[in-house]
């Protein structure tokens, strides 16, 4: 599950998630993938933050 800036669960009913497509176009696809990963691993809930997006991309483009 994606926890968003303490709205709850990232739902498509609630209208809260986040489009991926704009993340790739903006950054890339393996920006947003690292992020994904690195941030939390799959078993557990992560909470999603654009400073770590942001910080992932800077770490990628070193």
């Amino acid at each position: 599950p994606v926890d968003f800036q303490g709205m709850g669960t990232m739902s498509k009913s609630k209208r809260n998630g986040v489009d991926p497509q704009a993340l790739i176009e903006q950054y890339g696809a393996d920006t947003a993938r690292f992020f994904m990963m690195f941030a939390a691993p799959p078993e557990q809930t992560l909470e999603w933050s654009d400073s770590g997006v942001e910080g992932s991309h800077r770490f990628l483009r070193r």
